[in-house]
């Protein structure tokens, strides 16, 4: 059992926002430092997948681009993360999805 007080779920909240801000900013940049263009959100939804889709259809995004975290092992190279394996399924566009390494 885990016991934290509120005071350490905002902390702990909050260190987690600034840590998803830098990545996506840095992702950014690198997009932009290739001439492309992008739109990030920072979410704090249950379901990433369903946020992603829900994104992806309201915007009426041409191509998402996901990683795919396999389950480790030998099996990784054939399994895809649930996540992305759902995105993949149900997106309404293309979808990218790059082996993370």
């Amino acid at each position: 059992d885990l016991e934290i007080s509120a005071k350490e779920m905002a902390s702990l909240n909050e260190s987690m926002k600034r840590r998803g801000e830098e990545v996506l900013e840095n992702a950014q940049n690198i997009l932009k430092a290739e001439g492309v263009s992008s739109k990030t959100i920072l979410s704090s939804a249950i379901s990433a997948a369903d946020e992603i889709l829900g994104t992806a259809e309201k915007d009426k995004t041409n191509l998402i681009i996901i990683g795919n975290r396999g389950l480790g092992g030998a099996a990784s190279r054939f399994l895809m993360g649930s996540v992305a394996s759902k995105v993949a399924a149900h997106a309404p566009c293309s979808v990218y999805i790059v082996k993370a390494t």
